[in-house]
């Protein structure tokens, strides 16, 4: 009984790809003509320009975005000295792990040091002649 299965199997198997491997019939549909160079390069042509414009239009579209974000960080990040009671005035690295600060809370200019260990009030009134002459 498997035997018999399996012969039938097999027949119908190289059957299937004996019929399948036949060679269609010629076709009688006419081949369009191949384009003229004219036509050819015509069509490059508009190709071309595509391309360039699309280009184009990327990069513009770059840079509106950067210029864009850049605005939009000025203000968001940068608040400037409105509104704040603590403003940065300067500061000046010492040593990599050392830092001096001039601050201005509340119309008082103010000299600190930062280090790891503390942060330090050095002086309470700077002129603010000095913090422009250093800029």
């Amino acid at each position: 009984m498997r035997l018999k299965k399996l012969l039938l199997f097999l027949l119908f198997l190289c059957g299937s790809v004996y019929l399948g491997a036949e060679t269609p019939a010629p076709s009688t549909e006419i081949t369009p003509p191949l384009p003229s160079s004219s036509e050819m390069t015509y069509s490059y042509e508009n190709a071309f320009i595509k391309m360039l414009v699309t280009l184009v239009g990327l990069i513009f579209l770059v840079f509106a975005t950067f210029w864009i974000l850049r605005r939009l960080g000025k203000g968001k990040f940068k608040m400037g000295g409105a509104g704040r009671a603590v403003n940065i005035i300067e500061r000046r690295p010492l040593s990599p792990k050392t830092m001096l600060y001039i601050i201005e809370i509340e119309g008082k200019q103010i000299l600190i040091s930062e280090s790891q260990l503390e942060v330090r009030t050095l002086s309470m009134n700077v002129p603010k002649g000095e913090t422009d002459s250093q800029q």
